[in-house]
């Protein structure tokens, strides 16, 4: 059997009243864009809160993606010789020739991406992987964005993309326990700062996949698929002597943004289910066609620590999810980690 869980499925643990205290050191992992950033965000805004200058950099910064994911859009209709009327090709011009977002540019934005012609073209799957992952978020808002004195709400706040660099970490007292959670980058330069964090506090890797990968190749190297990546990093840290002691829950992310039937059938293009049983048949073992549960069978397969990973599918841009899931696997943690038990994940 495959352990597939959601947030909703992992068991309330009765707190123990006279158990001590227990220090939790959570380490987020995974490739660049996967979640890291928005799960540890979602904990700024419960646990710290966002300064003036931190809005106002993320209103800058939704400004100019919003203005970038268009302009990339508009290249991407040219390179296909989409067919735009007189109209849309005077609103092209416009986002082409702006330099920020103003209330024009923002405007041409919102025809443009309302339009048939670029609706078309967006629904043909190659070019998903030249579409940023908000990049609807972003069209849908342009206007409220271009406005004079807008200010990031919360949900604008998860939606920036920022690569992270360096280490970050945020503590917390989570019913008497100590929590702390440590943030790195994932892209292929940063990875060389994840052994930093494998000291003799760390418990527990929190270890982030996007179910979007599939058919994405890695940014730093075309050649490679971000799953697969993710994949082949997954084996190489689980295996390694500084993690394989850790707590691994593996959790796939933006499930909110793809097709199951589709990402089921990249899944399998993939080739290689497992390295330890290349003949692995996902549909054979799951006996239906489910995503999910196959990429469940796949990091299992390749997973080398010492206690099986828990694999947990999700959307970190759903705070309400967010939290119910990490609720319920702190208690969890807290239990595993006592003095008084020996149980694992």
């Amino acid at each position: 059997t495959i352990p597939m869980y959601d947030c909703f499925c992992a068991p309330n643990i009765e707190k123990d009243p006279v158990r001590s205290p227990v220090n939790l050191k959570i380490a987020l992992l995974g490739i660049g864009d996967s979640g890291k950033s928005t799960f540890f965000r979602q904990l700024r805004l419960k646990h710290q809160g966002f300064s003036t200058l931190d809005s106002n950099r993320n209103g800058h910064t939704l400004r100019g993606a919003t203005l970038d994911a268009m302009k990339t859009v508009i290249e991407y209709c040219a390179d296909i010789n989409a067919d735009f009327t007189s109209q849309q090709l005077r609103q092209v011009k416009t986002v082409i020739q702006a330099t920020e977002l103003t209330e024009d540019s923002a405007e041409a934005i919102d025809n443009l991406w309302t339009s048939t012609t670029i609706q078309n073209v967006l629904r043909k799957k190659t070019a998903q992987p030249i579409l940023p992952t908000n990049a609807e978020y972003y069209f849908r808002h342009a206007k409220r964005f271009a406005e004079e004195f807008f200010r990031p709400n919360d949900y604008d706040h998860l939606m920036v993309k920022i690569k992270t660099t360096g280490v970050h970490d945020l503590s917390w007292d989570h019913d008497g326990n100590n929590i702390t959670v440590v943030d790195v980058g994932g892209t292929l330069p940063a990875r060389r700062k994840w052994l930093q964090l494998a000291d003799n506090e760390l418990t527990t890797i929190f270890f982030f996949v996007s179910l979007c990968d599939s058919w994405v190749p890695l940014e730093e190297d075309k050649s490679r698929n971000r799953l697969e990546d993710s994949l082949d990093l997954f084996e190489s840290f689980s295996s390694s002597e500084y993690f394989s002691d850790k707590d691994w829950i593996v959790l796939l992310n933006k499930e909110d943004l793809v097709q199951d039937s589709e990402l089921f059938e990249d899944v399998l293009d993939l080739g290689v289910a497992s390295k330890r049983d290349p003949e692995l048949d996902l549909v054979e073992v799951l006996g239906e066609q489910n995503s999910a549960r196959a990429l469940a069978s796949m990091f299992r397969n390749r997973f080398g620590g010492k206690r099986p990973p828990l694999v947990i599918r999700t959307s970190m841009v759903d705070t309400e999810r967010t939290f119910k899931m990490l609720d319920s696997l702190i208690s969890r943690l807290t239990v595993i980690h006592s003095d008084q038990t020996t149980c694992v994940i």
